[in-house]
């Protein structure tokens, strides 16, 4: 154990290599453990312990053939995945890990974004899902290199204006939170691919959707919605579209517009029949919808198996 310690005082103080942690994935009760990393220098005995339990059960790696022989190999490490497990302990002073790509805090009961995560300039990839986040900060924006943002399974109801403004955004996943109003603020983010926002109340779409005409998969299930928008239209790159458990009484037209989309799911709505335009879109091979009201040209069309259609 002294060994650990005095390879980790060699790390911090010569090697500098802390900043070569790209990925970390923190699972448990956090807390606490940024008031510890405030509180100690992370060369200190007290953080020691720590450390070395962290090693012995805490870590699984990308690479399976990773070795850790020392500290230093640790930290020298590319592909590190973290799982906190229940502990109230996280690796401390974490903003100083400024090659960080990769953070998973998830399921870690976090009330708030701790200020040392919101340092972190270089993230392109944050998973906070399954929290009790009720805001995000408006320094979110200090994420500038942000791809990948989710935030399901919180109890969020509105988005600061300032995510509007990472620019980099290509996948934003707001699923299971307290949405009643589609959060407007993301109508800017033009680089949008991917929108999951499953599991809300939302009722209706703003006309303005259309702005986010780079969308590949748009999912939408578990809401409330029973009509789209026109501007949908627009949006003829979408391959993916879900709109399952939702309030729909017949199958929007809009949808014709769609020349691209494999992947459509209607199910559990209160559609009865299914419109002729959904043959003529030539890439959908998946439609998801319960009717018994399909056409024999309709079943042959999309090889549909019994279950699809409700038989």
């Amino acid at each position: 154990m002294e060994e650990w310690g005095s390879d980790l005082i060699k790390s911090k103080t010569k090697t500098g290599i802390f900043n070569e942690i790209q990925e970390i994935i923190c699972q448990g009760n956090i807390d606490t453990a940024f008031a510890l990393a405030k509180k100690h220098d992370i060369s200190e005995t007290k953080l020691i312990k720590p450390w070395v339990s962290l090693i012995r059960d805490s870590l699984a790696f990308t690479d399976r053939r990773t070795k850790i022989n020392s500290l230093h190999d640790l930290f020298a490490s590319t592909d590190i995945t973290y799982f906190n497990r229940g502990k109230k302990f996280i690796l401390p002073k974490i903003d100083c890990l400024k090659n960080l790509r990769k953070l998973k805090l998830h399921n870690s009961n976090l009330t708030k974004i701790p200020k040392e995560i919101l340092n972190l300039t270089n993230l392109e990839s944050l998973n906070l899902e399954r929290n009790k986040l009720k805001t995000l900060p408006k320094e979110i924006v200090n994420l500038k290199n942000l791809k990948s943002l989710d935030i399901s399974g919180n109890e969020l109801k509105t988005l600061p204006k300032e995510i509007s403004l990472l620019k980099n955004l290509t996948e934003l996943t707001l699923s299971s939170n307290n949405f009643t109003k589609f959060p407007e603020e993301i109508l800017s983010l033009k680089g949008l691919e991917k929108l999951c926002i499953r599991k809300n109340q939302l009722s209706e779409l703003p006309e303005e959707l259309g702005k986010l005409s780079k969308l590949t998969k748009l999912l939408l299930s578990g809401n409330n919605l029973s009509s789209l928008p026109d501007s949908l239209k627009k949006m003829t790159k979408i391959i993916e579209l879900e709109l399952n458990n939702n309030l729909f009484e017949e199958v929007p037209e809009i949808l014709k517009n769609l020349k691209k989309i494999q992947t459509l799911n209607l199910n559990n709505n209160k559609i009865n029949t299914i419109p002729e335009f959904l043959e003529y879109l030539p890439n959908l091979n998946r439609l998801y919808v319960y009717t018994t009201r399909f056409t024999e040209k309709q079943k042959k069309r999309f090889k549909l198996p019994p279950q699809e259609y409700g038989f």
